[in-house]
């Protein structure tokens, strides 16, 4: 045991002082467990990015088809009601003339509002 206080002594000595050989066992200590620690916590991130990504993945491939049908339904929902305003329009033209009357009675109001500059 004398012989390992004699070593400890000469590195205490070597690094100029016992407080000085404490102070550089702790930084390297330190930059060792930042290293560590930085691997681990870049580890760590990828996996939570990878389980993002694959969990983002499954709630798409879930989704897909179902934004797919609806696209489809609202498709089919828009040219029935196109279909239902061409019907109705061919059996009751006179309804149509009407509004076509307001429309352009509406668009001479509005070009008479418009304000004359001086």
């Amino acid at each position: 045991m004398s012989w390992d206080y004699a070593d400890l002594s000469k590195s205490a000595k070597k690094a100029g002082g016992p407080g000085k050989l404490i102070k550089s066992i702790q930084d390297s200590s330190f930059s060792e467990g930042e290293k560590k620690g930085t691997l681990i916590g870049l580890a760590i991130g990828g996996g939570i990015a990878l389980a993002a990504s694959w969990c983002i993945k499954k709630v798409r491939s879930w989704f897909g088809p179902k934004r797919k049908e609806a696209k489809i339904e609202a498709e089919a929902a828009k040219e029935q009601l196109i279909q239902g305003i061409n019907e109705y329009d061919a059996e009751h033209p006179e309804s149509m003339k009407a509004v076509n009357e307001d429309v352009i009675d509406t668009e001479n109001e509005s070009k008479s509002e418009e304000p004359v500059d001086e």
